[in-house]
């Protein structure tokens, strides 16, 4: 999965890439397997609340997330839904099956 921290700046020039794997809720920080690599680092992140759309698909470069992102939001107020723009993140997987020409 890569992370774009939508954060206040709005997708920073400097947007930061990383690599994540969500642990299942019942995995403890300590229970979790440890990386071999010392640059990698195991984070714990606080509990929070999520809107998640899985209907866009395909490659897409920042405009593209952007506009994508904005009309989610106007989705999501339409629904009654009170939306913080300025904190969001893009998370993209791929499957371990997945052509190497069709992963993002």
């Amino acid at each position: 999965q890569q992370q774009h921290d939508g954060g206040s700046s709005s997708f920073r020039a400097q947007s930061t890439e990383c690599m994540q794997w969500i642990l299942p809720g019942n995995v403890s920080l300590y229970e979790a397997p440890k990386p071999y690599d010392r640059s990698v680092e195991l984070v714990a992140l606080p509990a929070r609340s999520v809107a998640v759309s899985r209907w866009f698909k395909g490659r897409a470069n920042i405009t593209t997330v952007r506009r994508k992102a904005a009309d989610f939001f106007n989705r999501l107020e339409r629904e009654g839904f009170v939306v913080d723009r300025t904190q969001w993140q893009l998370f993209r997987y791929n499957d371990a099956i997945a052509f190497p020409r069709y992963r993002r």
